[in-house]
C-alpha cells in the first residue's frame, strides 16, 4: 500500500466528493445543497468510494439522500 500524506488524503476525499456530486447532477439534474453539504463532511475514502458507486446506481436523488442520512446516523 502506498503511503499517503494527510494533505493527499484530503485532496482525494474532496475529489471523490466532487465526483459523487457530478454523478448525481448528471443523473438527476438537480442536487439539493443540503446533500452536498452532507457529502462535504465525509472524509473516509472507503465510504466515499462506496457512495460514488451508490450514486451511479441509486433510483432517485431522494433515495440516495435517505441512504446518506442513514449512514450518517449509523456512524
Amino acid at each position: 500500500m502506498t503511503y499517503m500524506t494527510s494533505i493527499e488524503r484530503i485532496g482525494r476525499a474532496q475529489t471523490l466528493q466532487e465526483s459523487i456530486a457530478e454523478v448525481l447532477e448528471a443523473r438527476f439534474n438537480n442536487v439539493p445543497p443540503e446533500l452536498i453539504e452532507q457529502l462535504k463532511k465525509i472524509y473516509e475514502l472507503d465510504r466515499l468510494k462506496q457512495l460514488l458507486r451508490q450514486a451511479s446506481i441509486t433510483g432517485s436523488i431522494s433515495e440516495f439522500g435517505q441512504q446518506l442520512s442513514q449512514e450518517n446516523t449509523n456512524t
